[in-house]
């Protein structure tokens, strides 16, 4: 199921137009900004994968999840029009918000394997390249649907002595609280792109239980 939510087009820019050759118009390449899947795979259970981002909203979305090597997943999302240029029409955007399957995982080596998970991002400077989210197993054991997650971010350190992330698109996921401290000035939200999973505490902390452990968490850096 998809979800799509409008914000004025100020929110964001979309990636810049490119034709693919394949069909008359133009093709958009999308960012994506977050994504959620599961911790283990196996080869009869796939599980899922939510992916989110902003797309436009007089194009046709496209979104493609597959094994692109022998230990790589990758995520491609674009956006068709007829015309090349596109249509003027970027007064909204739409917050793209879906669950996909994730692909049956083969490795050349075995039954198991650990397998990164890639997508386009756009970098603080407002480009765009392709980066890792962070990594689903394959296992021959037992398909484990414990939550991991990467994307863009906002991280604070707060007053109390509790560290939080959330996902910088408004409402998409978080607050949580993270399981080490973060040394952050000012306790202020700060832009980031992190990577991690939630792990059981053995108490509740700042109120919340499990907590999320980053396993990456790189702070944009201040003007």
């Amino acid at each position: 199921m998809t979800t799509k939510r409008w914000l004025p087009a100020a929110a964001l820019l979309l990636a810049a137009c490119t034709d693919d050759g394949s069909r008359p118009g133009a093709t958009v390449p999308l960012a994506v900004s977050w994504m959620e899947w599961p911790t283990a795979v196996t080869a009869q259970t796939h599980g899922t994968i939510r992916v989110v981002g902003y797309h436009g909203v007089c194009g046709t979305l496209a979104l493609e999840v597959a094994q692109s090597g022998p230990s790589s997943v990758s995520v491609a999302a674009t956006e068709h029009f007829d015309s090349d240029p596109p249509p003027p029409c970027l007064a909204i955007i739409g917050i793209l918000d879906t669950v996909l399957p994730l692909p049956r995982l083969v490795t050349p080596t075995g039954p198991t394997g650990l397998f990164t998970i890639d997508a386009p991002v756009v970098d603080p400077l407002g480009g765009t390249g392709r980066r890792i989210f962070g990594f689903v197993a394959l296992t021959d054991q037992q398909f484990n649907d414990a939550v991991q997650l990467g994307g863009r971010a906002l991280v604070k350190a707060d007053s109390l002595g509790c560290s939080w992330a959330r996902a910088d698109i408004p409402d998409i996921a978080g607050p949580y609280v993270l399981s080490s401290d973060l040394n952050l000035p000012d306790h202020n939200w700060f832009s980031a792109f992190v990577s991690g999973e939630f792990s059981a505490a053995l108490s509740p902390r700042c109120g919340q239980d499990p907590l999320l452990q980053l396993r990456l968490v790189e702070v944009d850096a201040g003007p």
